[in-house]
């Protein structure tokens, strides 16, 4: 699966000007999430995720890690840790989405949904 930054980044919406992909990437997700309700909650799931394997695994961090620095660094790494895989799960959920989306960008570009390129 590719990644997605921005919406320029999207084979889909590559050739609009931001506004027209902004609007068109909205009515893309708002057509996806009443077809499929679940996926609305998957950014905000793996982010929950995340934070539940960090707050599960932080005694597997290494002790090397907590030998360097003052009092304060060293109670930051485990909150650190824990947030680092927060966003992990937030972006990969993220980037789910985008992934999911391209099917309904390319019917609403095309009526067929075959076309990559815009008509008009």
């Amino acid at each position: 699966m590719r990644l997605y930054i921005t919406d320029a980044q999207v084979p889909e919406l590559a050739a609009f000007p931001p506004l027209a992909r902004r609007v068109l990437r909205q009515s893309a997700f708002r057509q996806m999430f009443v077809t499929r309700p679940l996926l609305r909650w998957l950014p905000n799931g793996l982010c929950a995720f995340g934070v539940l394997l960090g707050t599960l695994t932080i005694e597997a961090l290494p002790r090397s890690v907590f030998t360097w620095g003052h009092g304060l660094i060293r109670s930051l790494i485990p909150t650190g840790f824990v947030v680092l895989l927060a966003c992990l799960g937030g972006f990969i959920g993220s980037q789910s989405l985008v992934h999911h989306s391209r099917m309904y960008l390319r019917r609403l570009i095309s009526p067929n949904g075959n076309a990559t390129h815009p008509t008009a």
